[in-house]
């Protein structure tokens, strides 16, 4: 059946007198049936049959409109001036931070800058995109956020190598922290049972912050002392570096202490490699990238014995590697290495991670 174009009009102007559809809201029949079809030819053109009364409902009673808002300020009005002073200095602090704008570092800071920096930064930006395939992320903002921060970290802290570690939670404030190598060495510690820096459990050193577009600052090298204490307790951190540490057995520490004791049995205990992908150099002793790395396709990787431990396994005393004692005969010292092996053996370097012992109350530690 075909219908002239007079008589659509004489219809249109017909509904377009009905104009009181039992809403607060004043539209005429016309524009009410315009935007239910405009909605079920966009959403559910399949069951615009079964829809067609509910659409109708919602268009009456939300009063929708066809036409989307060209600009922001149509729905949220024009932005007036910003009042919140700590607003304003976040949304500067971030325009310095992206910009790289040296203003953003303390005078101490920019006096620290290295001018032949060689630091080696992974892009983190690429690295979250491969997390976030695994549900693991920071989102966007923040992962932004990370790269230029470390960046500018890397600018003041001489390090050679520079990370992002992870996220600490705590109660009142979270810490964020970045791992590195220092290209200089620290001088001989007064507590001879820690080890040196770049050696055992302070091969790498550890910066933290609250806020990615603040200062970092630096953790204490770890001591076996915290390490053991820390395997003893379960404690939430509080945020606060200077926190004293209330636990049973007491901790001989502050939070710095502590939070440097756990990322440390974290870092040797679950950060791992494939296989065959480093080697230790036979001159210096140090882990270097194997000259022939065995080859890992996907279904290799799959299986746990093609995956070592990247960090050598600390020891029940809080170290990688034990010491030797002072003013012993040979005989006498080697009597007493051997006993401390056997007591607490030394692991394996790259141990493959199927060889870890049980959990207690889990099948596997992996």
């Amino acid at each position: 059946m075909s219908v002239s174009l007079e008589t659509l009009e004489k219809l249109k102007t017909q509904l377009q007198k009905v104009k009181d559809l039992g809403t607060p809201i004043k539209a005429d029949l016309y524009t009410h049936l315009t935007e239910v079809f405009n909605r079920i030819m966009l959403h559910h053109p399949a069951d615009a049959y079964d829809k067609f009364e509910e659409i109708s409902g919602l268009v009456k009673h939300n009063n929708f409109k066809i036409k989307d808002p060209d600009h922001d300020y149509d729905v949220n009005g024009k932005a007036g001036v910003i009042q919140n002073k700590e607003m304003l200095d976040f949304i500067k602090k971030m325009i310095d931070l992206l910009n790289e704008n040296p203003d953003l570092l303390s005078k101490v800071d920019r006096g620290m800058i290295a001018k032949d920096l060689k630091c080696s930064i992974p892009n983190y930006l690429e690295q979250a995109e491969m997390l976030e395939w695994a549900g693991i992320g920071f989102g966007e903002n923040f992962n932004f956020m990370v790269q230029k921060s470390l960046k500018r970290l890397a600018k003041i802290s001489g390090a050679k190598s520079l990370q992002l570690f992870g996220k600490v939670l705590a109660t009142e404030q979270d810490y964020w922290v970045a791992q590195g190598v220092l290209t200089e060495t620290e001088e001989v510690p007064t507590n001879k049972l820690q080890e040196l820096r770049g050696k055992g459990v302070n091969a790498s050193v550890f910066w933290v912050t609250h806020n990615l577009m603040g200062d970092w600052i630096q953790l204490p090298d770890a001591e076996p002392e915290h390490i053991m204490g820390a395997r003893m307790m379960k404690k939430m951190l509080t945020g606060n570096l200077n926190a004293p540490v209330d636990s049973c057995p007491p901790f001989n520490g502050k939070e710095r202490n502590l939070l440097r004791a756990q990322i440390a049995r974290i870092q040797h205990n679950c950060q791992i490699c494939p296989k065959g992908l480093f080697e230790m150099d036979e001159d210096s002793g140090e882990k270097k990238y194997a000259e022939e790395a065995p080859p890992t396709s996907t279904d290799d990787l799959k299986n746990l014995e093609n995956w070592s431990h990247a960090y050598p396994i600390v020891l029940k005393v809080g170290r990688c590697s034990h010491t030797e004692p002072e003013g012993m005969e040979d005989d006498a010292k080697q009597e007493y290495m051997d006993k401390l092996a056997e007591e607490d053996k030394v692991e394996e370097r790259f141990k493959a991670i199927n060889e870890d012992i049980t959990v207690p109350g889990l099948e596997a530690a992996w």
